[in-house]
């Protein structure tokens, strides 16, 4: 039993790592939104290998290290592929390098994020932004920009859709801040340790609802949006503290500690 439970959480990894693969072929193959919605899928598979080997306290090196594999596939080389695909071709050798970049930038953030696993120290905090969320917010900037070209008739936000334009002829430089983003110490929040079985405040219930409303009306334009929030939140994050951090220094206060770091849990 005990042998099927490690088996498990470690299928949903090779699902993982399989939706990359599937998504590289569809890049190469021209079918892009289908490449977007395979790393979509990618991301789901990477949420429940690690809620299911934590449930059923099947964690092990093993899976960490076959974990950063399958993620090193489905949310640097697969996503980078496609944009290259997409939008980098058009700038030649300078294309190259850009995606090249960005699959060095997930690769460290992967490794580094090995490393801090193995001090088993637990975290509330991502240091750096995770690959899943690098990859996703480019995979729904593809779907979004396909219904813009496409001229598909279905809901969309106008004031998204009119702007794919402008997002495209930036995604180069895009491409370079989420690459920083992810090796920075920047904080960003973890939804790991996350206890959906615990009671929340009605809010959490009446946000969840009204999300998932405006996500089955507007798919790929709130996709997008909600991935864009949450790469916003880490830069949030160091504002508000950069900010507290000031006030007490005006105020003079004698017992000012040190600012941490971004990546540190408090």
């Amino acid at each position: 039993m005990k042998k099927g439970l490690y088996l498990l959480p470690s299928l949903f990894t090779l699902g993982n790592m399989g939706a990359g693969v599937y998504s590289i072929i569809l890049s190469i193959s021209g079918r892009y939104p289908k490449a977007a919605f395979a790393i979509l899928a990618g991301i789901v598979f990477d949420i429940l290998d690690g809620r299911i080997a934590r449930m059923t306290r099947t964690e092990s090196k093993f899976g960490i290290e076959l974990d950063s594999l399958a993620d090193l596939t489905t949310f640097g080389i697969a996503p980078a592929l496609l944009v290259h695909q997409v939008v980098l071709h058009h700038y030649g050798n300078l294309g190259g390098v850009i995606t090249f970049l960005f699959i060095i930038a997930a690769a460290v953030r992967l490794a580094r994020f090995n490393t801090k696993a193995d001090s088993g120290i637990p975290s509330a905090f991502f240091t750096g932004l995770p690959v899943p969320g690098a990859a996703g917010i480019l995979a729904a900037f593809v779907l979004s920009y396909n219904t813009f070209i496409q001229e598909i008739t279905i809901r969309t936000i106008p004031m998204v859709t009119k702007n794919m334009p402008l997002m495209l002829r930036f995604m180069p430089v895009f491409m370079v801040i989420l690459a920083y983003l992810m090796v920075s110490n920047i904080r960003y929040t973890s939804f790991k340790r996350l206890k959906i079985g615990k009671r929340k405040p009605i809010q959490y219930f009446i946000f969840i609802v009204l999300s998932a409303a405006l996500v089955w009306l507007y798919p790929e334009n709130m996709i997008l949006i909600i991935f864009i929030a949450y790469i916003l939140s880490g830069l949030f994050d160091v504002f508000y503290r950069l900010n507290n951090w000031s006030k007490l220094k005006r105020a003079g206060d004698n017992n000012l500690p040190k600012l941490r770091r971004s990546g540190d849990k408090k």
